[in-house]
């Protein structure tokens, strides 16, 4: 049987103690899929220190013996600098992705290893590197149906293959907006120890059973409006919450802050109430809320999670979408995308009018609906989920971590694709050591940045010339051969270009970069998508073009911020400080001319 659908999210489970991979999305007959995979197990490298892989090998069959399925040598280029040859390495098979890290940490206080590779890699993107999948791209699956207990899905796949679709348009997306509304006990910000959901309100997209919108509210209560749920409690009203996302069985769960206030404090009375956080599109996996760069994070299995304050605020700062806004506030930006605003009701008012079963309380109900419509609206009426898309494609992340991670992780998951595409392996993240010796190194040696002229103040009649830089961080990697798989560690017989920093790559003709080809391609494949965007007729076209291009363009920008973050994997200071010095370099150049 073979079916196509669009990678959404990915996950694994360990099924009679075998691990197996989930990918969940939607079919092109716009049905909710799991695909499972079962016929892959996680793995790693270590490179033995000098005439020590004998007993390393011994050490390993002894103390991991139920946890390694296999050990063999294979060779591989290493990650940093220019090799004329592979190098002999250990490949380690497991039997469980959760026992990595313990095994990867043991063998590095041993005198046995020189280095480990790869060890950190998630194993959805393990299995996803190695069978050349992508997020959002478009898969026909050849596999059986399957009966499960492990998703709730529409339509269940055990696979044998897969094969990418070349599909411009997405799945048609189900969206649920959710607000929530609690009482405050002590008047401030609410206790989620103490203070009760009152109210629940969805906004559906597409209808659900012929409603757009429902609240569901914490005691029983007249119908002032329709679509309105009253429960004796709020146990119950948050086990119908419950049993309606399992029926609607949307893709993405969206809201106003949702991320750092409504979801998190779901979660909360959930555990309260007793009652199983199985939200997502499998019984085995409860949702997750953990603090993630000072912010909740929220993992849903199968589900996309997004907050539409938070996408709001970092659409202004990168690309001026919502430019003249002074206040983020959901009736600031509904107002100004919308030409409407919220309810009227003060946070100081709520605990009185849920007490009231008169006009108060109704207003309270159309004040909540409206916190759950408005954000989903904003959200569609300005297409902001299209760009995040566009990166997954090309970067082969899932959505949610487009949506919640920085430009490191979509640069490192392209890299492992790439390296690992030419036969080379990648480094694990630094250890807080190494990051303390980067920094050290840094301190000494110096990082300096951009070289910025000052004007000279005055009128200008004579002749005035403006020069731009096409790309020029990403031009200066290419020119330059820059790449760490090219760096000259040591040799001068090798064909080489040296930056001004003294840092050494070797020529193109002796092998060219995989970033540089990487930047090459992300670059021309823009320039293509900008012509085919200026013959576009259809606005739809256009948009999709648009934040095609736009993604094609972030990613190749990203590579110069990479090199120079201290907790990267690929950081080294000839490299960051070889662009930089280049940069600046041919700015001074270009003031002489």
């Amino acid at each position: 049987m073979k079916t196509r659908f669009q990678v959404l999210d990915a996950d694994y489970v360990l099924i009679d103690s075998k691990p197996t991979i989930r990918l969940f999305g939607r079919t092109d007959e716009n049905k909710s899929i799991t695909v499972f995979y079962d016929k892959f197990l996680p793995y790693f490298y270590v490179l033995p220190a000098e005439g020590k892989t004998t007993e390393l090998k011994e050490y390993i069959k002894k103390k991991f013996k139920k946890l390694v399925v296999k050990m063999e040598t294979t060779e591989k280029f290493l990650s940093i600098g220019y090799q004329e040859k592979p190098t002999k390495v250990l490949k380690i098979t497991l039997n469980d992705p959760s026992k990595t890290p313990s095994i990867r940490d043991d063998l590095r206080t041993t005198r046995l290893v020189k280095d480990i590779y790869e060890a950190d890699i998630l194993f959805r993107y393990r299995f996803m590197t190695d069978h050349g999948i992508f997020g959002m791209r478009w898969y026909e699956v050849d596999g059986e149906g399957t009966r499960t207990n492990t998703a709730k899905t529409e339509k269940t796949i055990l696979a044998k293959s897969f094969k990418e679709i070349k599909k411009e348009e997405n799945m048609k997306f189900k969206y649920l907006s959710v607000d929530i509304e609690t009482l405050s006990s002590e008047g401030g910000m609410p206790n989620e120890n103490k203070d009760p959901i009152i109210l629940i309100s969805l906004f559906f997209y597409p209808s659900f059973k012929d409603k757009n919108s429902l609240v569901l509210a914490a005691k029983p209560i007249k119908k002032f409006e329709k679509d309105i749920m009253g429960f004796p409690s709020e146990k119950e009203m948050l086990s119908e919450f419950i049993k309606i996302i399992d029926r609607f069985d949307p893709d993405l769960i969206c809201g106003y802050n949702i991320s750092n206030f409504d979801l998190p404090y779901i979660e909360a009375r959930l555990k309260k109430n007793n009652i199983p956080r199985t939200i997502g599109r499998c019984k085995q996996k409860n949702m997750r809320c953990s603090k993630f760069a000072n912010r909740e994070r929220v993992t849903i299995p199968g589900r996309i999670i997004v907050d539409v304050y938070s996408m709001v605020k970092e659409a202004t700062r990168k690309f001026g979408l919502f430019k003249g806004l002074k206040r983020f506030g959901l009736g600031d930006v509904s107002k100004a995308v919308l030409g409407e605003g919220k309810v009227d009701v003060a946070h100081s008012e709520i605990n009185g009018f849920w007490a009231d079963n008169g006009e108060k309380l109704k207003k309270l109900l159309r004040y909540s609906r409206k916190d759950a419509e408005l954000p989903l609206r904003v959200l569609m009426k300005k297409m902001m989920l299209d760009k995040f898309i566009e990166v997954c494609k090309v970067t082969g992340i899932v959505l949610q971590d487009a949506l919640d991670s920085g430009e490191t992780s979509r640069i490192e998951n392209l890299l492992l694709r790439e390296f690992n595409k030419r036969n080379f392996i990648i480094p694990c993240r630094p250890t807080n050591e190494e990051v303390s010796r980067r920094q050290k190194e840094r301190r000494t040696k110096g990082l300096k940045g951009a070289f910025v002229l000052k004007p000279e103040v005055g009128f200008h009649d004579n002749c005035v010339v403006y020069l731009d830089f096409k790309s020029m961080y990403p031009s200066i990697l290419i020119n330059l051969n820059i790449c760490p798989t090219t760096l000259l560690l040591d040799g001068e017989g090798i064909e080489h270009q040296t930056t001004p920093f003294g840092s050494k790559f070797v020529s193109p003709k002796v092998r060219r970069g995989i970033v540089p080809e990487i930047l090459k391609y992300l670059i021309e494949t823009r320039d293509k998508v900008k012509k085919e965007m200026k013959r576009a007729r259809s606005p739809e076209r256009k948009n999709y073009l648009y934040a095609k291009q736009y993604a094609l363009k972030t990613v190749a920008n990203a590579f110069y911020g990479y090199s120079g973050y201290i907790r990267a994997r690929f950081y080294m200071l000839d490299i960051a400080s070889g662009i930089t010095s280049t940069g600046r370099d041919m700015i001074k150049k270009t003031r002489s001319i």
